[in-house]
């Protein structure tokens, strides 16, 4: 009984997680899912860590927003939103966007120890 529980305990982490390769380091990446422009269900993989995404309502479309404990952060807009961002924030902290099948992926305040796994889930976008 134990080795099935934990067989099914371990396939549902794993089914919830991917563990991407950017540059030669294993980044474990979580699975979301969200509404894209057109109103169909996506499925994103996102750096663990994440608080509760924040969805903003516009007349133009929506932005959603996830926030990490460091204050980095990951958007998606979709519509015509217009969203401004600087390569580099402060020092050894970064920024960038993407976009995708009629959205954008933007993400920002984003420390140097932590960039590769930001980037890994723009490049799995773009796949």
């Amino acid at each position: 009984m134990r080795i099935i529980i934990f067989t099914f305990v371990t396939f549902i982490f794993y089914s919830n997680s991917l563990i991407a390769q950017e540059n030669n380091i294993n980044i474990l990446l979580e699975k979301t899912y969200v509404s894209d422009c057109n109103g169909k269900t996506i499925e994103l993989m996102l750096p663990k860590g994440w608080s509760t995404p924040d969805r903003l309502e516009i007349d133009e479309g929506f932005i959603q927003t996830y926030i990490y404990p460091d204050k980095s952060y990951l958007s998606i807009l979709c519509g015509d939103v217009e969203f401004h961002k600087q390569e580099i924030v402060k020092e050894n902290e970064f920024a960038r966007e993407e976009k995708y099948n009629g959205f954008s992926i933007i993400y920002g305040n984003v420390k140097s120890n932590r960039k590769e796994e930001f980037d890994a889930t723009l490049n799995l976008m773009k796949k």
